[in-house]
């Protein structure tokens, strides 16, 4: 189903989980670097974050304007990447109480090419 994350176990290959909670197809995974959380980028303009023992949703960031291509963490797990389709990268807060407040925004899209 769209919006859907299946998630196996890569030795005995049974599927652990279903992650449900996009609207639109998941297009970017990464785990935070303790292997705590799991953080999805979906094509319904969301980034969201899941707890990877209990697979619970912890949170929901917000903020982009159009698919989120690509999420990934910091190495020490405090903060997230996102980019997306919108020409955007924001990098979020990942550590409580400040969970989900975007630290910085928008980068430039990239210049177009000129046609002769």
């Amino acid at each position: 189903m769209p919006g859907e994350l299946l998630v196996w176990d890569t030795a005995t290959w049974q599927e652990l989980a279903v992650l449900r909670g996009h609207a639109l197809g998941v297009l970017g995974v990464a785990f935070s670097p303790d292997g705590m959380r799991l953080a999805t980028a979906g094509a319904d303009k969301t980034i969201k974050v899941w707890d990877s023992v209990t697979y619970q949703e912890l949170m929901t960031l917000n903020g982009h304007t159009d698919q989120v291509y690509s999420v990934a963490f910091a190495p020490d797990g405090r903060r997230i990447v996102s980019s997306s389709r919108d020409g955007t990268v924001y990098v979020w807060d990942a550590v409580l109480p400040k969970f989900g407040a975007p630290v910085s925004a928008q980068l430039a899209p990239p210049p177009r090419p000129v046609l002769r």
